[in-house]
């Protein structure tokens, strides 16, 4: 997962946003994966696992799209 020291670490926006949307107690159970695999997608999320997997393309095009596509999948799994 890309973190710098001028970015956030992605473990404390998924604490964040899953405290804003209600369901705090669901971030420390999320799971993320980067996947080389992954090409023509990029994030998916699949609740029952409560995983999380983001293609690694998207880690190194920037931190923004990466933090993007991170809140929607995780928004998908609070949804859950």
């Amino acid at each position: 997962m890309p973190h710098t020291p001028a970015s956030p670490d992605p473990l404390q926006l998924l604490q964040e946003w899953c405290r804003l949307w209600g369901v705090a107690e669901l971030a420390p159970e999320i799971q993320i994966e980067i996947s080389t695999r992954m090409t023509r997608s990029l994030g998916r999320c699949y609740p029952d696992r409560k995983l999380i997997r983001i293609a690694s393309f998207v880690v190194k095009e920037s931190n923004e799209l990466f933090q993007e596509v991170l809140c929607h999948e995780a928004a998908h799994l609070a949804a859950y």
